[in-house]
């Protein structure tokens, strides 16, 4: 399996990030070398292995308020648009509307 460049452009378009056709065409070689690594992964016999996905439940968890610098609030301040305690950016992503 080998992916397009109109794929490769989505998964840029998802992330947000702008890049030249040349850079696309190098990001591409690089997916398709990784898919015969992920296609071999998957003939892996796993079975009776135990999965270990959830470091969270094993780690001890503290909560605590950072402190902010003056140019953290400097950067607060300047925002004309907050709701609770989330500053509100122009919107960035388009979900191909």
């Amino acid at each position: 399996m080998s992916l397009t460049i109109k794929e490769v452009s989505e998964i840029y378009k998802l992330a947000a990030i702008s890049a030249d056709a040349n850079e696309m065409e190098k990001m591409k070689a690089h997916i398709d070398a990784l898919i015969p690594i992920l296609d071999e992964m998957e003939k892996v016999d796993t079975e009776g292995v135990i999965p270990f996905f959830e470091l969270s439940e094993s780690l001890e968890t503290v909560d605590f308020e950072p402190a902010l610098s003056e140019s953290s609030k400097d950067i607060i301040d300047a925002f004309t648009q907050k709701e609770d305690d989330y500053l509100v950016v122009k919107k960035v992503v388009d979900k191909g509307e």
